[in-house]
């Protein structure tokens, strides 16, 4: 059974990238290192587009949501890039101003979807986001089949 760890990772939007950042406390420091086994993609099954993130070790593996506001002015010149990219940040332990960068790039076709799918999310009540967010972290292990 794949499990769901809703507080390893938060998202922080900017106006270049949309950085998740991997909580140091959850995350061995090695997880980014070899990129090759980072595996990052968007499923819009559900009204909220969920990132699905998988490493050479499956025990990190891990899904999140992307309720994102499109009204955030990053929100907005992210998604206007050329080539918008998804980085997985982490925070070395011990040196505290040290990052690991693991970014990834959106192609057009992940790019107008996603923004379509930010766009749709303001039409929904936050209570009813918060019922389909619950809905995803409980499909966890459909995320990882077959992929």
């Amino acid at each position: 059974m794949q499990q769901s760890f809703p507080d390893a990772a938060r998202l922080q939007p900017s106006s270049d990238a949309l950085n998740i950042i991997l909580k140091n406390t959850h995350f061995g420091d090695h997880i980014l290192k070899d990129a090759k086994k980072v595996k990052l993609r968007i499923d819009f099954r559900y009204p909220i587009a969920t990132a699905v993130i998988r490493f050479g070790e499956a025990y990190y593996d891990f899904i999140l949501p992307l309720r994102l506001s499109y009204t955030n002015t990053a929100i907005t010149d992210w998604l206007n890039q050329t080539s918008p990219s998804i980085k997985l940040v982490l925070a070395d332990p011990v040196i505290t101003d040290q990052l690991s960068i693991l970014p990834f790039t959106l192609d057009e076709n992940e790019r107008e979807k996603l923004r379509v799918n930010i766009k749709e999310q303001a039409d929904l009540s936050p209570l009813r986001l918060g019922e389909i967010e619950n809905q995803i972290y409980a499909d966890v292990n459909s995320f990882f089949r077959d992929h």
